[in-house]
């Protein structure tokens, strides 16, 4: 990741829920699509499906096709394949003992909160410091898993001196090549570390500088600061929200939640507390499809309203932030 490369100040940014269909995507871009680039690589095998990116009104011609570019550097370099699958087993294997550690911390925090209130204690707010411990440790948890497997990406591409690899920069070339005249990108959703790998072999923060960005879904996720999974639902039973890694960090300021109606349990307090307080100060949003927010002159806004969780467990409609 190319952290300097990009920032807020460079980028005009909006964020999307999931886009069933093209009605807010047309609103956002107002029919401008000639100056469009789009990356769908979170599709994987279905990248620049001609009739999934009609169906969100993007023209089929214009992807980026990270995906296949990716593929065809790891058929032309045995090297860097062999490589970037160790990477990818040691940081699963990472994110098991991160989820043992969690559980763990999770757990202590819960059992805190729910702590019964005793009248007959001097000290009747007793538990609230012990609290805010179980709470500290949970975001050490996050913050250092978040870390470790940062280093182990920075280690990556230094062994593997990815701009200096013949195949990388002949595909880092072209899609620069590629990026002159363009205005807008817009990136879709699908798999988050597939569209999160990719981009960071390409270097796409440098090639978004001074590109206004529209990212939906996982796309938004990505290109936050910190990628949180999380269903509170999943067909495997409840468990609790993760942080997966530092995103691309093209953005400050919000924790995306993609169909965060359906995906979270939202008239569970608790949940919905702990969650919130867990990455307070950022404000946690409920990206849905009807939903957007957008970085313009210094702050956020939404201009139909989207919902926050708040820290005591409710969601609020926020328009500016």
């Amino acid at each position: 990741m190319n952290a300097e490369a990009t920032s807020v100040a460079d980028i005009q940014i909006t964020l999307l829920g999931p886009q069933s269909n093209g009605e807010l995507m047309g609103r956002v871009l107002e029919g401008n699509t000639d100056r469009l680039a789009t990356i769908s690589a979170g599709w994987q095998e279905r990248e620049a499906d001609a009739d999934e990116l009609a169906v969100m009104g993007l023209p089929a011609d214009v992807d980026l096709e990270l995906y296949h570019r990716s593929d065809a550097v790891m058929a032309a370099d045995p090297d860097y394949r062999k490589a970037h699958r160790s990477l990818q087993r040691s940081l699963r294997e990472l994110r098991r003992m991160y989820n043992v550690r969690l559980d763990h911390a999770m757990a202590s925090w819960s059992t805190l909160m729910d702590w019964p209130v005793n009248e007959d204690l001097a000290d009747p707010h007793l538990a609230r410091p012990e609290q805010e411990r179980a709470m500290a440790a949970v975001r050490a948890v996050d913050r250092e898993h978040a870390d470790r497997v940062q280093e182990l990406r920075d280690e990556f591409e230094a062994a593997m001196g990815l701009a200096e690899r013949e195949h990388v920069r002949r595909q880092r070339d072209e899609l620069a090549e590629r990026m002159n005249g363009v205005d807008t990108v817009v990136v879709t959703g699908g798999h988050v570390v597939v569209l999160l790998n990719r981009m960071r072999l390409f270097d796409v923060p440098a090639l978004l500088a001074g590109k206004s960005v529209v990212a939906c879904s996982a796309g938004a996720m990505a290109l936050a600061p910190t990628v949180v999974l999380f269903h509170d639902t999943p067909p495997w039973g409840p468990g609790h929200a993760e942080v997966l890694e530092h995103g691309m960090g093209l953005f400050d300021g919000v924790i995306p939640l993609p169909d965060g109606s359906r995906r979270l349990a939202l008239s569970d307090a608790r949940r919905v507390a702990r969650l919130a307080q867990r990455f307070e100060p950022t404000p946690c949003l409920v990206l849905d499809s009807n939903s957007q927010a957008r970085f313009t002159r210094g702050h956020w806004e939404s201009p139909d309203g989207v919902l926050r969780l708040t820290t005591e467990g409710t969601s609020e409609e926020i328009r500016q932030w």
